[in-house]
């Protein structure tokens, strides 16, 4: 999911329970449940969960980790129906509404997910992930400037929340508030400088400064750190074009088409481009190209269509 403004990051609860017999068969289903969660099987995982749950009704960090490993593998409705249920045995488990706002977010309800969010902050003011995720959902609603409170605050209490800057000059930005979001930019590119996305997004704001030759060392650097960076390619070739650069942008538009054969703004791009340099017999064939890949319907590809990107909702569960 990336596009203009969402790494599952996860908490797996741990089992404190010491009692013996049918309990702790349950435990030793959990804690191997656990196991298998951490190596990406999940189907074993919620095996293992569902077994803990048959010996003992009452398992909330059962229910909570088979949540979080149903919405890992796209199960979102058996994923809320788990955190609920985590929730109504244990209403103080931060975590569990944490995890169900995620869902509700990754199902595009961003008004559920504020709710759990903010219940997820109630209960644990210093959760930083939470107003992360919360920011992200105020911002697909719109709402930068609630969007910026909460980065700011997830930042505040996890500065090593690189994301959160991000994210943070990505609201700024939104908002046309082209210095911040530059400056936003820049702390994430100090605290991590191998983020090819930072540098993709500064380029970004700097082209809508019309700031173009900034913009080209920006995304510059972000194909140094990802050469398969199709976009990085497409607007690089955008910021040439800008300033007349037309062989330049050709082979920026190429280089992107190679990385990605389905790339219809990119097939738009070249196209323009050809035809202004009176190729018209390349530009009807990446024109073409371009309409074939656009359903009908749909609006035609934007040159300056940029994608600001984001990272996924950050998942945790019980450990």
């Amino acid at each position: 999911m990336k596009k203009l403004i969402s790494v599952i990051t996860v908490l797996v609860m741990a089992s404190a329970m010491l009692s013996f017999g049918q309990d702790d068969r349950a435990t030793i289903f959990f804690n191997r449940g656990n196991s298998f969660h951490n190596k990406g099987d999940f189907d074993r995982a919620i095996a293992d969960y569902t077994s803990a749950i048959e010996l003992d009704s009452r398992y909330a960090e059962a229910f909570h980790n088979r949540g979080t490993a149903f919405a890992l593998k796209g199960d979102l409705t058996r994923a809320i129906l788990d955190f609920a249920k985590a929730i109504s045995l244990d209403p103080t488990d931060a975590g569990a509404f944490y995890n169900i706002g995620n869902v509700y977010a990754l199902k595009g309800d961003f008004d559920s997910a504020i709710i759990n969010y903010t219940e997820a902050i109630r209960l644990n003011p210093r959760y930083a992930e939470a107003f992360y995720n919360r920011g992200n959902a105020h911002r697909k609603l719109g709402d930068n400037s609630r969007a910026i409170a909460d980065y700011n605050e997830a930042i505040r209490l996890n500065p090593s929340l690189a994301q959160a800057l991000i994210n943070l000059g990505n609201a700024y930005a939104l908002k046309g508030d082209f210095g911040s979001a530059i400056g936003s930019y820049d702390q994430a590119i100090n605290r991590d400088p191998n983020d090819a996305g930072a540098f993709f997004n500064r380029g970004n704001v700097l082209a809508l400064k019309g700031d173009f030759a900034n913009a080209i060392a920006s995304y510059t650097a972000a194909i140094e750190i990802n050469p398969k960076f199709a976009e990085a390619f497409n607007n690089r070739g955008n910021a040439h074009r800008k300033l007349g650069d037309l062989d330049s942008a050709i082979a920026d538009y190429t280089a992107a088409i190679k990385i990605n054969s389905r790339y219809a703004d990119a097939f738009n791009n070249r196209a323009n481009a050809f035809r202004k340099i009176g190729n018209d017999k390349a530009a009807i064939a990446d024109y073409t190209r371009a309409l074939r890949l656009i359903p009908a319907g749909q609006p035609a590809p934007s040159v300056n269509r940029r994608g600001v990107f984001d990272d996924e909702v950050i998942f945790s569960r019980v450990k």
